[in-house]
């Protein structure tokens, strides 16, 4: 991302990388930073609602932000199933949980 002529890397999830559009377009990211002893991380989404979902998962005990990334997926993904079931999709969550040891 260039900013008044400073490049930033931001770190996006698909959804919000599939929403930005066409290069050298105009966005506006709603941005966490992460600041770590030895590194710091900017994590961009669309939506307030994307960026307070994984702030959220942040402030778990334990829950660093590639953890968050991948809970916030799956707690996407769950959500979309409750609102419209489908048996195959619903057997994939419950691999992907099983997998990360969330069951």
């Amino acid at each position: 991302m260039d900013v008044g002529g400073v490049g930033y890397l931001v770190q996006v999830p698909l959804s919000t990388y599939a929403a930005l559009g066409e290069l050298r377009t105009e966005v506006t990211l709603l941005v966490h930073t992460h600041v770590r002893e030895d590194a710091l991380a900017l994590y961009g989404f669309v939506s307030s609602r994307e960026k307070h979902l994984f702030e959220l998962l942040l402030s778990a005990s334990g829950v660093g932000p590639t953890l968050a990334r991948g809970a916030r997926r799956f707690i996407h993904d769950f959500a979309q199933e409750l609102r419209c079931p489908d048996p195959d999709a619903t057997m994939s969550l419950a691999a992907r949980a099983d997998a990360r040891g969330w069951t």
